[in-house]
Parts: structure tokens; sequence; C-alpha cells
């Protein structure tokens, strides 16, 4: 079979030119050999369906979105190693590694963070409703007022990033201007949500000289384009390579089918500074697509890449035995269209197209907060590990689909109100025979950090025979539809002093055959008519008792012990 062969020394040893050889030729297949290739990109669109690109099995090639920088000075009143970039060139870049290693953007504060005084009271009413009560203003989206001295007046705000916290995710922009008579930053563009919303006025600062703080820490001032490095051990001027990120995908695509990418190494894209929304959706991937078909992604691995590994919205895709590692944002996301709700429900009905199997999901979500581990629409995710996320672990959805076999450690790491595996909106999926460990307590009173979380319009799922290991809210139902069965499941954590099983706002829900234990109280927070039946279950409490909290919506208003038919066990 007849080959475009790309080397690193050869005639074509650039992706881009590849792809312009493959459509001056008809030749559908692309052979990239062993090797490091800096500065890859290209653009797929109709005319190069049917395209494989693929490298060896053995030995795959190194396909970067950066280029090699050297040369850094040492500056000796600060510590810091320093390179003046270019002055004819622009530069957009989020995200850098030198020597291997994934360096962090300076911070301020380094590890806490800041608190401004906007207070944003409106309701919000739910996901499928209208959001808020009142949709804000333009300017309630972009202005914030910070407390006395936290900003200090020689700030240097061009050249500053800020991210905005809200409950599920988290908004980035730059400064457009600062009023120190009235402490009021406008940012340069809107937020996703208005700062203080969710009760929440956390933020800090990144690209900064006053987050300098640590080993590892980048800064780049934009005026003068001199990029900063805090060395660590046996880092110095001469010995520092630096890869800069040019390009925000490797391989793009657009209205393309029948693509295959197998046994290739992909790392170092950036990221535009955009307001990434929930999931980190708006973030693109190394490998990125959209309104594809019949894709498939096979032995591939991104790493110490700014944004997400993989991200396409279409039918037919298929990510299997592929690695991805200290990624910006998450690590595989596929969609059906651009909104993560998948507004169209009349494809419901059609189950799952796509699959994530056999994937390792390891460190990601490193500048984005709201990144997750394996986002899927219309898609089985089966038999992934996934550990070290900010966000959630799995968001899946689509009528029918399959979550099973997966390990899920150290997920909700960041934020609040998600879980390890979490859907909204769909019906009679199965989540089935995964192991979930160690989701940490929320400091906050209203915790929603949850091992299995069924959300909004939910119905008619079944959770079963998954292992929960530490976990004080294994199971948490809200506004479901009737008919999800939760059974077999068992639920051990005794590091907390109570379990919860939450269900607000449902209808019908069952509980059968589950083993719940912790050393305290074991507490069902109910709505009415939430609980279709208890049955068959054995509840261990090593020094407490098993209760239920009545709520008027989000209100609890009644504490009772649980009437429980004699079919359940409970010991202590």
């Amino acid at each position: 079979m007849n080959k475009i062969i790309m080397s690193p020394k050869g005639e074509i040893n650039n992706i881009n030119d590849a792809v312009i050889k493959s459509r001056e030729t008809g030749i559908k297949s692309i052979y990239i050999k062993e090797g490091y290739y800096e500065a890859q990109n290209a653009s797929l669109t109709n005319e190069d369906n049917g395209l494989t690109i693929e490298g060896s099995i053995r030995q795959p090639a190194v396909l970067s979105g950066s280029i090699e920088v050297a040369g850094f000075e040492l500056d000796n009143r600060t510590g810091f190693l320093f390179k003046k970039l270019p002055d004819d060139k622009s530069y957009d870049f989020r995200m850098i590694c030198a020597n291997g290693k994934y360096l962090k953007k300076a911070r301020y504060p380094q590890k806490e963070k800041l608190y401004h005084e906007t207070i944003w009271d409106v309701k919000w009413t739910s996901t499928f409703g209208n959001g808020w009560e009142r949709q804000p203003t333009e300017q309630e989206l972009t202005t914030f007022v910070f407390k006395q001295g936290d900003i200090c007046e020689n700030f240097s705000y061009k050249n500053a990033e800020i991210v905005i916290f809200h409950e599920w995710d988290e908004s980035s922009a730059g400064v457009k201007a600062i009023d120190y008579n009235t402490r009021k930053i406008t940012l340069s563009s809107v937020c996703g949500h208005p700062p203080g919303s969710f009760d929440n006025q956390a933020y800090v600062v990144y690209n900064t000289i006053e987050g300098m703080k640590e080993p590892l820490n980048w800064y780049f001032d934009k005026d003068s384009k001199n990029l900063y490095i805090y060395p660590d051990e046996g880092m110095t001027a001469e010995n520092l390579k630096v890869m800069l990120p040019l390009h925000y995908s490797i391989i793009k695509m657009d209205n393309t089918k029948d693509i295959t990418i197998k046994n290739l190494h992909f790392e170092g894209c950036t990221t535009p500074l955009i307001v990434a929304e929930f999931g980190a959706q708006k973030v693109c991937g190394s490998i990125d697509g959209q309104n594809v078909d019949n894709v498939i992604i096979s032995n591939v691995t991104v790493e110490r890449s700014g944004g997400t590994g993989v991200r396409f919205t279409g039918v037919n895709i298929k990510v299997m035995n592929s690695c991805f590692n200290e990624l910006g944002a998450c690590g595989v996301w596929i969609g059906i269209n651009d909104e993560y709700l998948l507004v169209a429900y009349e494809d419901q009905e059609r189950g799952a197209s796509s699959e994530i199997i056999n994937c390792t999901i390891n460190k990601i979500g490193l500048d984005y907060f709201a990144s997750i581990g394996v986002f899927g629409r219309h898609t089985n995710i089966i038999g992934n590990y996934i550990r070290f996320t900010p966000y959630m672990g799995i968001n899946a959805g689509g009528d029918g689909v399959l979550v099973k076999d997966n390990y899920i450690s150290d997920v909700m790491c960041k934020l609040n109100d998600g879980a390890a595996i979490y859907t909204i909106g769909y019906s009679n999926g199965i989540i089935s025979s995964n192991v979930i460990n160690n989701i940490k307590k929320s400091q906050r009173l209203d915790s929603k950090k949850s091992a299995i979380y069924l959300d909004e319009n939910s119905g008619g799922w079944l959770v079963e025979d998954n292992i929960i290991n530490e976990c004080d809210y294994p199971i948490f139902c809200h506004m479901c539809m009737p008919n999800n069965i939760i059974r077999n499941n068992t639920c051990i954590c005794n590091k907390a002093e109570k379990m919860n099983i939450i269900c607000l706002r449902s209808n019908e829900l069952s509980f059968e055959g589950n083993i719940f234990k912790t050393n305290g109280d074991v507490l069902f927070h109910t709505t009415e008519n939430c609980l279709k039946r208890i049955y068959n279950n054995v509840i261990i409490t090593i020094d407490g008792n098993v209760k239920q909290i009545e709520y008027d919506l989000y209100l609890p208003i009644n504490e009772m012990n649980l009437d429980l038919e004699i079919t359940n066990i409970v010991r202590k």
C-alpha cells in the first residue's frame, strides 16, 4: 500500500506538508517515522476523508505544537532566568514546558485565593430552567470590587489574567481597567456567571510578577517581551530549554469522516484567553474536530499540553488504548454539538454511537479547574483509569449509554457540585462495576462532591455493582425523573463522621441490596415522594444511626429515624 513518509530530516518533515501531499497524490496514508517534530499543525477538511495518520507502535513519533527556546540569562537581583523574545512576533500562550516539566503560571496569591466584595444574590433556578432568575447585565458580568490592600497600585494589570470562581466552573479574562478610588476592576471580556454568584467571591491573578514565589513558576511581561523562569534545583541558564507553544491544536478537523490517528505522541499546545465554560468545553484539543463522523484515535499519547487532549463533536468516534497526562484542560471530550446538554432531544433515543475505552487520564485540569477527565455524549465509557482531576471524573450523557469498569480516584479536587460519575438530562443508562476512591470532602457546608450523581431529568438509570470508598456523599440524586434504581453497590467511608445519601426533588428512587458502612450516622436526605423502596440493604454504623432528614425544596424541616422495611439489616 502506498504511504506518504514523514521523517525528521526527510523531504517531508511537517504534518501540514504531508496532508497537502496526500491531497495532491490521492494517497490516504501518512506514516510518520520515529523522531521529534516541532511546530506541527494541520487542518483536515472533507477533502481528507479516509485519511490514516500513523506512527510506529514501538517508537511513536512526537508531534509538538511548540518550538524550543534556549539562550536564557540569569537575573542576579531576583535569581530568575530570563530571555527576551523577538520583537517582530506576537505571542499568545498560557502554558510552557521546560526541561520536560510542565511549568506553573505565576499566581497571586500562590496557594490561597483572594475574595472580592461584589455580591450577586439573584436566585439560580435550574440548568434546564432559565438559569438565573434575572439575566445579568454586561456590567455585572465584567466588573467586581476588590478588597482594600489586595491589589497594589503598581500592579501591572496589562499582563494579568484573572480567574473568577463560580460553583462548577470558572471564568478567565484579562484586565481592561482598574479604578483604585472605587477599587473596581473591569475585565476584558464577560464572565460565564457574574462575579459573586453562587455566594462565591473567590478569585486569583495569573501572570503577575507578584506570583513568582516558587521554583518552576513562569511569567511573561507582554510589554518588554521578557520571559521569566524561577529555576528549580539544577536548572541553569546554560541547560534551560523551554518549549514555547505556537498552536492551539496539532491536528484540527472540520466536517471530516473516516479518519484514523494511531501510534503517535502529541504535546506542547496552548490555549487562547477565553471563558472555558462548563467542563472546559470551549478549550481546544491537541487533536480537535467539529462535525466529524467515524474517527478512530488509537494508541495515542497526549501530554504536557495546555488544552484538552482530544476534543470532538460528531458521531461514531472511538478513542481507545490511549494516554492523557499533564494537561491544562480535559482528558477526552466528545459531544454531539457545541452544547454540552445536547439541546436536540429528538436525537436522544439513538443510543451510544461513540466509545472511550481503556484510556488513562491523569493529572488534567492544570490550568482550567472546570476540566473533566472524560466527557461523553452518546458515548460508552468503559475500562478507563482516571485520577487527579480538579472537577468531575466522568460526565456521561445519552439515552442507554454504558459507564462500566472504570477506576476513578482523587477527583473533585478543586470545584464543588459534581462527582466521580455524573449525568444530567438523559434516561435508561447503566453505571456499573466502577471503582471510585477518595473523593475529598469539601470544607463548605453545602458540599456536593459525590461519587455518583444523577442530576436534573435523569430517569430510568441503573446504578449497580459499584464500589465506592471514602466518599461521604456516595449517591446524589437531584431533580430526577422516576425509576432510577441503585442496587448492589458497596459504599464504605471510614474517615467521615457521617454518610449522606441525597434524594432531593426526585421521584421514585429505589435502593436495593446495597451496603453502606461508616463510623457515624447514615443520613437519607429526602423530599416528598422521592423514595419508592429501600429494600434488602445492609447498613453498618459503628457509632451512629440511620436517619431521614426531610426537606421543603432545599430547606431541612424534620429529622427522624428512618422507617426501614424488615428486609434491611442495620448493624453496629
